[in-house]
């Protein structure tokens, strides 16, 4: 069974828009084996969430936004990035991270980990406070 590589929605957004980790980002996505990157649904809703923020704010058009979200769509439909359902189980092990209180998960964040831990994936994320809990909750964190 080849490695699985869960990319959440901070490590996702530089890909398609230009941030400052925009080139690591690429360099590290475009390095992971053919097929072995995979989101959730979460992930796609909050990226779209994102983009229309982005247009509420006056940052990007609305035609930008739906092009950008017309490429990961065309990136999932082309299973150049896979997708991997949320469970309810994903969720009620979520509630179990979050009630252990040891971080300050909220709910998205814990579904992107029990999504991330049932499938065994390496967990990819920016953000240092989700890195730590992904540590904690026994992932291993790309980097």
């Amino acid at each position: 069974m080849r490695e699985l590589h869960y990319i959440d929605t901070s490590f996702l957004a530089p890909f398609y828009l230009p941030e400052p980790a925009s080139e690591m980002v690429e360099e590290k996505l475009l390095s992971l084996p053919t097929g072995s990157v995979v989101i959730s649904p979460l992930v796609r809703g909050e990226f779209a969430s994102l983009l229309a923020r982005k247009c509420r704010m006056g940052e990007m058009k609305k035609t930008h936004a739906r092009r950008v979200m017309g490429a990961l769509d065309a990136h999932l439909l082309e299973k150049a990035i896979g997708l991997v359902p949320v469970q309810t189980g994903d969720f009620d092990q979520a509630v179990t991270w979050i009630m252990a209180m040891a971080h300050s998960l909220k709910s998205p964040d814990a579904l992107h980990l029990a999504v991330a831990a049932r499938i065994g994936a390496v967990f990819w994320t920016l953000d240092d406070r989700l890195e730590q809990a992904a540590r904690w909750v026994g992932l291993a964190v790309g980097g």
